[in-house]
């Protein structure tokens, strides 16, 4: 399949737009509680990241394994400004036991996994693709 630049350019708009929508819909117009909220967000995006994925043929693999330096360095870095910036906020109340563990496990790494999936790493893939 011939794929033209600009198509590449439409995953990163339809990316942005999901994130929108999804939010807007189950969060906004639904009124979801968080937890089920982030059923359909992780749910959606997961599906969407996927499907670019097989569309655009990429080895995740590959990518992996080809920049697993500059990948580690970036993550230090953006953990220690993220660090900084979550300590500079008011402190909210804090779960503790099972509520914790669950909190941190789905909200902190399986939503910021998929949150950071869909809206940095497929945009910068993509154009990284569409120009290359």
């Amino acid at each position: 399949m011939n794929k033209v630049w600009y198509v590449y350019l439409g995953w990163v708009v339809a990316a942005g737009v999901l994130g929108f929508a999804i939010s807007m819909i189950f969060s906004g117009i639904l009124s979801l509680p968080r937890n089920l909220y982030l059923i359909s967000y992780v749910g959606l995006s997961g599906l969407f990241f996927y499907a670019y994925i097989r569309w655009s043929g990429t080895s995740i693999s590959e990518i992996i394994r080809h920049n697993w330096v500059w990948g580690l360095v970036g993550a230090v870095l953006l953990t220690l400004f993220t660090v900084k910036n979550v300590l500079s906020q008011p402190v909210s109340p804090r779960s503790e036991g099972f509520v914790l563990a669950f909190d941190l496990l789905w909200s902190g790494v399986v939503y910021g996994l998929m949150d950071a999936l869909l809206l940095t790493v497929l945009p910068v893939l993509a154009i990284w693709q569409a120009f290359t």
